[in-house]
């Protein structure tokens, strides 16, 4: 029958559906890294979940925003780790870290920058094992905050990285599933490419961006966490 007919082709259709790709192998040449970011909303609270994820131990550099530690909180990590942290001062939630694995990377030093009035920031500058160098800087936008203040100010603080090549990576409470192009405008003309092209959130917006500046990118994995209601991005990327 004709109706027979149509159920065959579907199933047809969707057996050829491919499940999506749920993780990111790292690659074996000389100047890669991968680089996460998670918008972890509780560091501690959810640390134990973090380190059971098979792909945040891929990660060469993973960053992290929402942490809501303060300068008190103690947080343990691997001795082959290096950790930058800024912490929100006059309020709860909030915060950023970095993580660098020196096992991959090899060394990586704190880039001290003023703070900004509309965001959180905290970058360092990681040394691979081929001595190439590589700028990291990862970005909390609290909802609310003023977009046009935010993007002189991201401006401002870009400007004053010098001219290595660069990964920004964070929550910038701008959508661009929703055709808000504000951010991804200002940080191209600034020599920056957008890489992730998929929603982010439970939501279906994407407001965890990750640029690239004077580096190749080999691939973006947008995870599902379950223990937030954001989704963690995996990148790799080789420098130039």
């Amino acid at each position: 029958s004709i109706d027979a007919v149509i159920e065959m082709q579907r199933l047809r259709r969707d057996s050829q559906l491919q499940v999506p790709v749920q993780s990111l192998e790292p690659l074996q040449v000389s100047g890669f890294l991968m680089i996460g970011h998670l918008n972890i909303d509780g560091f501690q609270s959810h640390l134990e979940d973090l380190v059971k994820d098979e792909q945040f131990h891929k990660a060469d550099i993973m960053c992290i925003t929402e942490t809501h530690l303060k300068p008190y909180d103690e947080v343990k990590h691997e001795d082959d780790t290096l950790l930058f942290r800024k912490d929100r001062l006059v309020s709860t939630k909030g915060g950023v870290l970095i993580l660098v694995s020196k096992t991959t990377v090899g060394d990586a030093v704190r880039i001290k920058l003023p703070e900004m009035g509309t965001f959180e920031h905290c970058s360092c500058c990681a040394t691979l094992t081929n001595q190439q160098q590589v700028n990291v800087t990862v970005i909390y936008r609290p909802p609310g905050s003023n977009k046009k203040t935010f993007l002189n100010e991201l401006n401002t603080l870009l400007l004053m990285l010098n001219n290595k090549a660069s990964v920004v990576v964070g929550d910038f409470n701008d959508d661009l599933c929703s055709g808000s192009f504000g951010v991804k405008e200002k940080m191209s003309k600034l020599g920056y490419s957008q890489v992730v092209m998929q929603p982010t959130t439970d939501y279906g917006s994407c407001l965890d961006h990750v640029y690239l500046k004077d580096m190749c990118h080999k691939g973006t994995l947008v995870k599902d966490i379950y223990y937030s209601d954001h989704d963690a991005t995996f990148t790799n990327v080789i420098i130039n």
